[in-house]
């Protein structure tokens, strides 16, 4: 699922930073699959991302009906009805009953997905060829010297969601940047609501969050999708 959304306007319900800071780049290709990368380049010094603590992801929920996730409201109206967006979901739907994730774990998952290529902003076109290599220059760039932690951590969780969530990234989707940043949110999506609003301080407490960081905003948004639920 790939578009380009040029003007974005924060959703309703997300704690915003005091000042945000230039938008990260455009690149002209995707991120690295954090499954089939072997041997990354450890990243530059440089700033650093909001702090993660790798946590454990729970265990998949056992005997999952199928289900399919619907395209979030705020993705751009063209890419509704697009049938490379859809097969995209529909592949994404399977891969994450397939890994024991919830309907509405999946779904805070995309939304998470989405809420990054916001900011990455590019794959606009449906050519685009996304490379390994140049997915971890623009991971490099955007998490600074917790690159190879935060990596490392995206492994882990899809090593623990298992060989057909697996393939499903191995097909494209895990070459994006976005959605190598929203599996690193997949262990908060699993809080619940008083753990994840707890986090959701500690972030807000940082100086990462107060000089609007983007990747210290994407993770709040992350817990804030529990913290300030109904």
């Amino acid at each position: 699922m790939s578009y380009d959304v040029r003007t974005y306007e924060p959703g309703q319900g997300y704690p915003e930073p005091a000042s945000a800071p230039a938008a990260v780049a455009p690149a002209a290709a995707a991120v690295p699959a954090p499954v089939v990368a072997p041997a990354d380049p450890v990243a530059p010094a440089g700033a650093g991302a909001a702090p993660v603590a790798p946590v454990e992801v729970a265990a998949p929920v056992a005997n999952l009906e199928p289900y399919k996730l619907a395209v979030p409201q705020d993705v751009p109206p063209e890419f509704h009805g697009d049938a490379e967006t859809v097969a995209v979901l529909d592949g994404f739907s399977a891969a994450a009953v397939g890994a024991g994730l919830s309907q509405p774990i999946a779904e805070m998952l995309l939304g998470s997905y989405v809420d990054a290529q916001h900011i990455f902003r590019y794959g606009a076109t449906a050519s685009e060829d996304y490379s390994a290599e140049d997915g971890a220059r623009v991971l490099q760039g955007f998490w600074g010297d917790k690159y190879q932690e935060n990596i490392d951590a995206v492994r882990r969780t899809v090593k623990s969601l298992g060989s057909r969530f697996a393939d499903w990234l191995d097909q494209g989707m895990g070459n994006s940047p976005a959605t190598c940043v929203a599996l690193l949110h997949l262990s908060d999506l699993k809080l619940d609501k008083k753990a994840a609003s707890a986090e959701l301080a500690k972030v807000m407490a940082t100086k990462e969050w107060a000089s609007g960081q983007k990747s210290a905003v994407l993770r709040a948004k992350a817990l804030g999708r529990i913290a300030y639920a109904d």
